[in-house]
């Protein structure tokens, strides 16, 4: 399925868009297309970026091995222990 999509250039982009269009040859179409792409690998990057930031943080915490599916209830436990008083 193809969807036609409308646009408001100003002067200054709209030239743009004809100057890479006369050097490539392709159609706006074509560049549209490859410009998402190219922001979407680009988000797709940082994210992953993102990511390896968070998983360098594996395994430097100790728990129990259930933690990941057991997480709200370690939490309560753990909650209700700190406010239960201690007798």
């Amino acid at each position: 399925m193809t969807a036609r999509i409308s646009a408001r250039l100003d002067d200054e982009t709209r030239a743009r868009l004809e100057r890479i269009q006369a050097a490539t040859g392709k159609s706006v179409t074509q560049l549209i297309t490859e410009a998402l792409d190219i922001y979407d690998q680009k988000l797709r990057a940082e994210s992953l970026a993102g990511n390896r930031e968070l998983l360098s943080l594996a395994g430097l915490f100790e728990g129990p091995p259930s933690l990941s599916e057991r997480v709200k209830d370690e939490f309560a436990e753990a909650l209700d222990d700190k406010l239960t008083p201690h007798r």
